[in-house]
């Protein structure tokens, strides 16, 4: 618990979490109404709001890293690997979207009793579980493209284990929530989603250490904190073009 506290509370720039926790909040409320306005339109008109939904989820909770990330004092010089970034990105916009897709096949008769399992679990908790476990993914293959020069990251496995199982388990309540019924159930889903990502970054963060190896040295074509700062502000400057224009559609 001690290593928890200390990593949010000492090796994090409080001036930097709360901008990451607005764009985690907005982009999930987002994708939540996007899903909303998904099921209420006829079947043919849902593919704008199926496809912008994981979009806007996906970048953001991924900018929701990433902006942490640079809040996050290694103590050491730190870059990232532009592939192993951009395929963290890739990662939960595919799992969001799988996670959809198994959401609306619970709700369709002909495909419900597939994804229940023959209606022996609620509907919404393999597409909840799919999204844990996109978030989880992301998280890791996301800590996967830091390289730090004289350094490596090791990991406390418990720790590990920890953020995983919760991550995902929080992420899992959203299962038993009316999530598309109002405003009211819409913020709740939100609240809980939120919750599990910050799980999984702050519990994440708190099982790796970074480890002196001398001779290790930062590949050229390492991207700076600068560069991957820019990708960020231009992922939340698409999430939120794409937000205004298909939430202005709803109304």
């Amino acid at each position: 618990m001690r290593t928890v506290i200390n990593c949010l509370v000492y090796d994090h720039d409080w001036r930097l979490l709360p901008v990451a926790v607005f764009v985690c909040l907005f982009s999930l409320a987002t994708a939540f109404v996007l899903i909303d306005r998904a099921q209420r339109v006829a079947r043919r008109l849902r593919l704008p709001y199926m496809a912008a939904a994981p979009l806007v989820g996906g970048v953001g909770v991924w900018s929701t890293h990433f902006i942490a990330m640079q809040a996050y004092d290694a103590g050491v010089p730190a870059r990232y690997d532009p592939g192993v970034t951009l395929l963290s990105l890739a990662v939960i916009i595919l799992a969001l979207g799988a996670s959809l897709t198994l959401g609306f096949a619970a709700l369709d008769p002909r495909h419900r009793a597939i994804v229940t399992f023959g209606r022996r679990i609620p509907g919404g908790l393999i597409p909840a579980v799919t999204a844990g476990f996109g978030v989880t993914a992301m998280h890791f293959v996301g800590m996967g493209a830091v390289r730090f020069s004289g350094a490596v990251i090791t990991w406390n496995l418990p720790l590990v284990i920890l953020a995983v199982l919760g991550g995902v388990a929080i992420f899992s309540i959203i299962a038993f929530m009316p999530v598309w019924r109002d405003w009211r159930s819409i913020a709740q889903g939100t609240a809980v989603a939120a919750l599990g990502v910050c799980w999984l970054h702050f519990i994440g963060m708190s099982a790796a250490a970074i480890t002196p190896a001398p001779g290790i040295l930062i590949p050229e074509a390492a991207a700076s904190a600068r560069v991957i700062s820019a990708w960020t502000m231009i992922g939340v400057g698409l999430m939120v073009l794409i937000a205004t224009f298909l939430t202005g559609m709803i109304w």
